[in-house]
């Protein structure tokens, strides 16, 4: 992309593929322009609250919802309006968390975008949770940019399923994979999550790797259920130390650990803690092995 559009003391919102792919052009041509990266996603939930499990405990004691519920009233409730008596609800749940203290605001946020050109890269400009979130911290002048797209013509094909789209996907890989084209050089470009199932059984059936599948829930994993069973006979700290003399990798270990510290400061019953533990680890990815040649995804446009 032409780095003369950025100005010095910048910051860009973009995916986190885009940050490499400028800073792999900053270092060979502008190695002293300043710049800081924020995501999306790290945007959106620096300019609203964040919240632990414990506030997700007491939207299940109080309100009666599961911890998966209260988990989505939370993810969820940023930009609640008081317009009828569902939403209401919802207002009235963050406002009693906000007044508990269990809602988490980062003040200092909007402190980062002072005096900085802002600059918009890899979202779409009709993206509102991004535009609201800026908003939201007082940002309101900022600038869209574009990679220098190449033009290519593009074949078009329709299919009466998904099923039979993803089996001629397939196919037209392993076509090319015959023909030397590396994994690694085949990408699927904004893949929507229903597809995640058929794509996994044709990974499976054909042999064929994929990036998307590099990673599992910590709830699925070996260490953790062996940790749970034997919590049933050992408290937590003690269950832990037992597994440390089993062969798992430290991906595993930090990624059960965090779980674990996340309920360090709740008082509960063994039953509550197991459901919350639960709750927690159906929420953790882990990395599990990863491929030398695998298919690789892409989520922004560049």
């Amino acid at each position: 992309m032409n780095l003369d559009l950025i100005k010095d003391n910048a910051v860009i919102i973009c995916p986190h593929e885009a940050k490499i792919q400028i800073l792999r052009e900053i270092s060979l041509t502008k190695p002293t322009l300043h710049v800081k990266f924020l995501t999306k996603e790290s945007l959106f939930n620096n300019a609203n609250y964040s919240f632990s499990i414990e506030a997700i405990k007491e939207v299940h004691d109080k309100y009666g919802y599961s911890y998966e519920m209260s988990n989505e009233i939370l993810k969820n409730g940023f930009e609640v309006l008081n317009y009828n008596d569902k939403l209401n609800n919802i207002c009235e749940i963050l406002e009693y968390l906000k007044n508990k203290n269990l809602l988490e605001y980062n003040d200092s946020f909007a402190e980062i975008f002072k005096n900085k050109n802002i600059y918009i890269l890899g979202y779409s400009k009709f993206d509102e949770e991004l535009i609201t979130s800026l908003n939201k911290i007082g940002v309101i002048n900022y600038e869209y940019l574009e990679f220098n797209n190449q033009n290519f013509n593009h074949s078009i094909y329709m299919f009466d399923s998904i099923e039979e789209e993803i089996e001629s996907c397939f196919m037209d890989i392993a076509e090319k994979i015959t023909s030397g084209v590396s994994l690694n050089n085949i990408y699927f470009y904004n893949l929507p999550s229903e597809y995640n199932n058929i794509v996994k059984k044709y990974m499976f059936y054909l042999g064929i790797p994929c990036e998307l599948f590099e990673k599992e829930k910590l709830y699925n994993t070996a260490i953790y259920k062996k940790y749970v069973s034997l919590l049933q006979n050992m408290k937590p700290i003690d269950a832990f130390n037992e597994l440390t003399n089993e062969n798992y990798s430290d991906t595993e270990y930090k990624a059960l650990c965090s779980a674990i510290v996340e309920l360090n400061d709740l008082t509960v019953s063994k039953d509550v803690y197991l459901d919350l533990l639960n709750h927690v680890a159906k929420s953790k990815t882990i990395e599990i092995e990863k491929f030398t040649s695998s298919i690789k995804k892409c989520n922004y446009n560049c």
